[in-house]
Order: C-alpha cells, then structure tokens, then sequence
C-alpha cells in the first residue's frame, strides 16, 4: 500500500521499506516534515477503505507505523518483487 497527501499542492508520496521506487518518495520523517509535524503526531496512521470493497471489511482496515512492526525478510522482499519462484 502507498500513502499520498497533498501539501501545499504538491502530491507527496510515503516510502515504504520495501519501495524500490524510494526516490520518488520521503521517508517516514521527511513525510511528516512536509506537512508540519513531527514522526510521533503523524504516525500511527489508521485507515479504514472497507466501504469501497464487498470483502470482509477487516481486510481493508489498518495502520501504517514508522516502521513496520513485521517487516519481510530479504528472500520475501525478493519474491514480492519478481514473483515466487518455487
């Protein structure tokens, strides 16, 4: 999933650890920055996008942390990338 705001008019986009497009976005702090907040007033963000799908509506609610609380390991950041390869 990528977070996109606009400030100031300018689309801005929220990196994640596993971006390979990271410099087309900000990182969690320079994200914050932009709008005029600081790390903690901006994250946790919590999202909730059930209404737009007829799925169990816990698939499509969430938070997005500073940094993910799970994050992949090397080899599933590959798979996530070019596909499972067994």
């Amino acid at each position: 999933m990528r977070i996109s705001v606009f400030v100031h008019g300018l689309q801005v986009h929220l990196a994640g650890y596993y971006d390979l497009d990271f410099d087309n976005c900000l990182t969690p702090t320079e994200f914050a920055s932009a709008m005029g907040r600081s790390v903690e007033k901006v994250f946790p963000i919590s999202y909730d996008v059930s209404a737009y799908f007829d799925e169990p509506a816990e698939k499509w609610r969430g938070q997005i942390f500073e940094r993910a609380p799970n994050p992949l390991t090397e080899d599933e950041l590959i798979d996530l990338v070019v596909g499972h390869t067994e």
